[in-house]
């Protein structure tokens, strides 16, 4: 459900290049946003339907087993990646922070009602 926090756990390693990759639906089933974590040697981050993947600091998230928890508010736009707690991302979309696409309002302001992974995503358990 909407404005929810969603934890996901993997003992998956940086450097090992597995991926969570979850994708969030409305209730037509339709996508309404994409968020994918690559666990990769410089590990990155990517809001789909926004903006080009990003850097992450490898020492937030070098635990072996992490517990990442998104959280996500509609009203505001604003979407929040923790990793054990630790803060790691907190973007508000808007026109200046979605520069890959010029449609990021027609994912992202629409009612979350489910979620599911992505046949990509190698690390969430």
């Amino acid at each position: 459900p909407a404005d929810e926090d969603l934890i996901i756990t993997t003992d998956s390693e940086v450097g090992s290049d597995d991926k969570v990759v979850v994708y969030f639906l409305n209730t037509e089933e339709d996508i309404t946003g994409a968020v994918m974590i690559k666990l990769g040697t410089s590990p990155q981050y990517l809001f789909n339907y926004c903006s080009v993947a990003q850097s992450l600091l490898a020492s937030q998230i070098s635990a072996v087993n992490k517990r990442f928890k998104f959280s996500y508010n509609k009203q505001t736009q604003n979407f929040k990646i923790y990793c054990n707690d630790v803060l790691l991302v907190d973007v508000t979309f808007s026109d200046e922070v979605c520069t890959s696409t010029g449609n990021w309002k027609t994912f992202w302001y629409d009612e979350i009602t489910k979620m599911y992974f992505h046949s990509a995503d190698t690390a969430s358990k």
